[in-house]
């Protein structure tokens, strides 16, 4: 996705406004899509050329470090492999004429989505709107591809921000090497970055932000650093008061300024 997906999104936008270059503001996966496209050598010319900067809110790297119940169940008993070779290729698709259930059971069942959200991502479910939430789970789930959530598997399973894992030949055929390469992060040049993460984030956890804040360090492009009590991977789209936005929206001007 940050390969073929972010370019012609970026390039849309730029033809539509006439905008010479783009603030990329992402969430979660979003970031890491970004990060991971950044960290191909070949890439880093042309978001120098289309992006000012570059906010990371909640970045999932190498979920070393992790505390979601979900991924190291899911990833520990490498069920994304065995959904794999039913055959299925894509996770937790609702059909458009189908409402997605889990809307009305936290409705009326609080307890039980509250339970859901600290078992995926969040410490204390008190962080975030709880209307908001209910609101949430009436579109949720929605689908994503089989591959994606293998390949967090992977990263977890290996404790690196690796590239997906093919197999040993299809390895050899891609990467010319038996193993999946780590995305080079260091590659990442001359773009300022904003990283903001929760205290109470179980993906996104404070020493995996540390080894992606260093990897961004070591190039001078580290603009702004923040960890925010009482905030969950949720609360980017669920919070009660956005406390953050006033930084993103900081960090947005120092980048069109600069």
């Amino acid at each position: 996705m940050g390969v073929f997906d972010i370019p012609p999104t970026i390039d849309f936008i730029i033809s539509k406004t006439s905008i010479p270059k783009l603030t990329y503001v992402g969430h979660s996966q979003g970031a890491t899509q970004l990060i991971s496209t950044m960290s191909i050598s070949s890439n880093m010319k042309y978001y120098n050329r289309v992006l000012n900067g570059f906010v990371a809110l909640g970045p999932v790297t190498n979920l070393k470090y992790t505390s979601s119940r979900f991924v190291q169940l899911g990833a520990g008993m490498k069920l994304d492999r065995f959904v794999i070779n039913l055959g299925v290729q894509e996770f937790m698709r609702v059909p458009k004429d189908k409402d997605p259930f889990l809307g009305y059971i936290c409705k009326w069942f609080t307890f039980f989505c509250d339970q859901l959200a600290q078992l995926i991502s969040d410490i204390f479910y008190g962080d975030n709107d709880q209307s908001k939430f209910v609101e949430y789970m009436f579109h949720f789930p929605a689908g994503t591809s089989t591959k994606s959530i293998s390949h967090f598997a992977q990263i977890y399973r290996r404790g690196e921000f690796i590239q997906y894992d093919y197999g040993y030949d299809e390895n050899y055929k891609k990467y010319m090497q038996p193993e999946p390469p780590v995305f080079a992060v260091e590659l990442i040049r001359d773009l300022p970055i904003c990283m903001m993460f929760g205290a109470d984030d179980r993906l996104s956890e404070e020493k995996d932000n540390r080894w992606i804040k260093e990897k961004f360090e070591s190039n001078s492009i580290l603009h702004f650093y923040k960890k925010y009590d009482n905030m969950g991977h949720l609360t980017y789209f669920l919070a009660k008061d956005d406390k953050f936005i006033g930084d993103i929206i900081n960090c947005a001007n120092f980048f069109n300024n600069n």
